[in-house]
Parts: structure tokens; sequence; C-alpha cells
């Protein structure tokens, strides 16, 4: 804790003093060189966000140097900074392939996969001529949306080489899911089963233990007073009322399971992305 609170220190007079040393060259020209290594060393801290105002400025006096446009684009990119990135690319006169690549993997890393694949059709149509990526990226998006097989099928199409991507491949595939509607009729059948089924076994095992209590009741009390027993009606709508709330909880267990399987894979490609394409 301490290392850490004299580390902020450090750095914090190191960005002042760099402030004051740069306010003193607003009339003239940056010095490049310096500005780049001090942004980059900020980058390498994970101090992306000022690395991100470094490389601005430096993107500001030097608009043509590609260089320093796609490492404010990346420090952008782990900055989370993607609305800055958008409205970039968009005053850009040519739709730059490695600063959209950039973009894309800031959309992956911001839960939107869909505007990742308009950009993949779109922007990065023509990607795939110089960059397996492209390809990768393809077969990524449509592991994040569930289609295994026709990710396993582009795989195979464009003899994509990637142990990762292969086994995220087979572990959407091998998560099998739970079938709502059969959850439902299990439970209606027998109380609980459609919940065994979706492996909510807490739940199961509580609403099956409390349906048959109840209706045990009912029945102790209609077996002993009769039909007017007002204490087996009682117990017996408690009970009727816990039976169709099982099979509604039972058709949810299933629909919960389904998405804790998919959230599972789509974290880990998620993953995937953020780790696999750090350049």
């Amino acid at each position: 804790m301490k290392n850490n609170f004299c580390k902020y220190l450090l750095l914090s007079f190191s960005l002042l003093l760099f402030a004051t040393g740069l306010k003193g060259q607003e009339s003239g020209v940056i010095d490049s060189t310096k500005q780049s290594l001090f942004a980059k060393y900020l980058f390498d801290q994970g101090l992306y966000k000022f690395a991100a105002e470094e490389y601005e400025r430096l993107h500001f006096y030097f608009p043509q140097n590609k260089q320093y446009t796609l490492a404010l684009f990346k420090a952008d990119r782990f900055a989370g900074n993607i609305d800055h990135m958008e409205a970039r690319l968009q005053l850009l006169p040519d739709q730059d392939k490695q600063l959209s690549r950039q973009y894309f993997l800031s959309l992956i890393n911001n839960d939107q996969p869909q505007l990742a694949q308009q950009l993949l059709d779109n922007s990065l149509r023509d990607y795939g001529k110089i960059s397996e990526d492209y390809f990768k990226f393809k077969v990524g998006l449509l592991v994040m949306d569930g289609n295994h097989k026709a990710a396993l099928d582009t795989m195979q199409k464009y003899k994509v080489d990637d142990s990762a991507l292969a086994n995220l491949i087979v572990m959407g595939s091998e998560s099998k899911r739970k079938s709502k509607t059969l959850a439902g009729l299990m439970s209606a059948i027998v109380p609980s089963s459609g919940r065994f089924y979706a492996r909510d076994y807490k739940d199961a095992i509580f609403s099956l233990v409390f349906i048959g209590g109840t209706a045990f009741q009912s029945y102790k009390r209609f077996n002993k007073s009769g039909i007017n027993s007002a204490g087996g009606w009682i117990y017996g709508g408690i009970s009727f009322g816990f039976y169709l709330g099982n099979i509604w909880g039972s058709v949810k267990a299933a629909d919960r399971y389904n998405e804790k399987n998919y959230k599972k894979v789509y974290d880990e490609t998620k993953n995937y992305f953020s780790t696999r394409f750090l350049d």
C-alpha cells in the first residue's frame, strides 16, 4: 500500500514537471521524442488514460505521423475511450485498417459485438488479405454469438490455426442447453423435477419439501374433516400456488442455466480478444 502511494506521488510529480516543461514550449514545437517516450512510459505502467492524453498532444502537433495516431488509438482502447475512437475515425479521410482494428477490439472489450460485426463486415472487410487476424475475429464473433457450428466451419474453411479458439468452440459445443419447455413439463408432472433437470438443486429440494409438506397437510385435514375442512382448503391452496410457481420457476431455472453457460463462453472469448491481440 505504501509503495503504491509513493509510486503515485512520484508519477504525479513527474506529470507536474512534464506539464510545466510543456507550458514553456507552447509557442514552439514540442520535443516529440521525449513526449513519445513519456507517453510510452505511462502506457507501460498501465496508466492508459494519461498515456492517451499525451498521445493526443502528439497527434495534435504531428497529425500526419501514423505511429502516433496508432499509439493514441491503442491507448484509447485500453483506457476505454471508445467514443473518442469513433469520433476520430469519422474525421479521418481514409478508413485505416490498423486504426479500425483497434476500434474493433475496443468494441469487443465494451460488450458491443454487434457493432464489431458491422465494422468487420465493412471497414475491415479487406483486412483478411493482409492479416489472418481477420478470420480469427470472424470465428471469435461467431463463438460470442453462440453459433459454434458456424465458427467451426469458418475455422476449417479458412484454415485458422489457433488452439485457443478451437478450445472455445469445444467449450461452447459441450455446453448443452436445457429446454425450458421440458423443464416446465417435468415439474408439471413431478413437482421440482424440472428444477433438478436444470441443475437448480437447492431450490428444487426446497420446493419439493414445501409442496409435499403443504399437500400432505391438506390431505390430512380433508381426511379428518371431509370436504368442508377450512384447513384442508387453505393448505391445498398454498400447495397449488407453489405448484404453479414451481413450474414457472423450473422454466426460469433452465433459462438461467443456459444464460450462465453462454456467459461463461462469452467471457472467455472476450478475454481471448483482450489478451491475444495486445498490439
